[in-house]
């Protein structure tokens, strides 16, 4: 019997036009159909365009101004009456690394009403609402559950989600995850998603959790922003011979180089190791491998120096100016850079 798809989507820039296109691209093949719930603008059209020759993509539904419960409600009025097995629901809030084989393997076979691929302890206990699947039996419940929330006004967001997973928390009791998380001591009462600690890093190493929460990379973008871009003696990393590159610099000692860059290398933004990153090497790898990373911290060959000196906007910008340009506006202008 059909397995359908349906990706919640809020494709408002390039960015998440390709998050959200990478992501149909790698979860896409484990269903017979496909549904995407977006906004209309000129980046949806291009999404639609990308996605249209794809053999199980049945329909866009392009509505302005809709939260993602009342996104599901357009939706489920659509798939009300479509014979199906199971129905998934997959939040744009996420980066998903791979096709999650083994987690649509399990809900296939699985005697649960309701599967998540992982939990949380955020506040309290519950499935997390990156990918949700149903069985057909339940789908009635839950379409009448969406249906309220669609209509229910919160000044907060949030607050609505959290009213909404405890609902789910009460209304189905046959419930479960692929992958469970919660209650471990390091991520007591913390969303592990969120959470810039070993455990979460162990899982994604492992391709346990290969989710990324795009909150935490622009949390770790803001806790970047925080550290000393000035220096008063040569930092541990300094690299001579990546300094001594640029050419007017390659005919000098080291002791010359290193005053240099105190004096004056570091506030012309020159390059002094290998490779500035502004995430953990295991996210910036993950996100390298799929090709996003330039929206979330710099390419592994970008150059400061460069990127200040070959953009007549940019030449009076400090380090941090240059990074938060970069994030912001140069990832989708194809920025000289190296």
């Amino acid at each position: 019997m059909t397995k359908i798809g349906i990706f919640i989507n809020n494709t408002h820039n390039k960015k998440q036009l390709e998050i959200n296109f990478h992501n149909i691209k790698t979860l896409g093949t484990h269903f017979d159909k496909i549904f995407i719930v977006d906004e209309k603008n000129n980046f949806t059209e291009i999404l639609y365009n990308r996605i249209n020759s794809f053999s199980n993509f049945q329909d866009s539904i392009f509505k302005e101004k809709l939260n993602n419960f009342q996104k599901i409600n357009e939706i489920n009025k659509i798939i009300n009456n479509q014979e199906f097995k199971t129905i998934t629901f997959i939040n744009d809030n996420y980066i998903y690394l791979q096709p999650l084989k083994k987690y649509f393997e399990f809900i296939e076979n699985c005697h649960y009403d309701i599967i998540s691929y992982t939990d949380s302890t955020e506040i309290f206990y519950h499935l997390q609402m990156n990918i949700l699947s149903l069985k057909k039996d339940i789908f009635h419940k839950y379409e009448n559950l969406i249906e309220d929330f669609s209509t229910k006004q919160y000044p907060d967001f949030n607050l609505l989600n959290l009213d909404y997973l405890k609902e789910i928390n009460n209304l189905f009791h046959n419930k479960g995850i692929f992958c469970k998380t919660a209650y471990i001591e390091s991520v007591y009462k913390k969303n592990i998603y969120l959470t810039n600690n070993d455990h979460y890093y162990y899982l994604l190493e492992n391709n346990i959790l290969p989710i990324i929460d795009i909150k935490l990379l622009e949390t770790l973008s803001i806790k970047y922003d925080e550290q000393n871009f000035v220096f008063k003696k040569i930092p541990h990393n300094f690299d001579v011979n990546i300094y001594k590159s640029y050419e007017d610099l390659k005919e000098y000692d080291d002791d010359f180089l290193k005053l240099h860059f105190i004096e004056h290398g570091q506030f012309e933004c020159r390059k002094y190791k290998n490779q500035e990153t502004i995430l953990p090497a295991i996210l910036y790898n993950k996100l390298n491998k799929i090709k996003l990373i330039h929206y979330f911290d710099f390419p592994e060959n970008f150059d400061f120096y460069i990127y200040k000196n070959q953009n007549d906007d940019l030449k009076k910008l400090n380090k941090l100016d240059l990074k938060n340009h970069w994030i912001n506006y140069g990832a989708y202008e194809d920025r000289k850079y190296h």
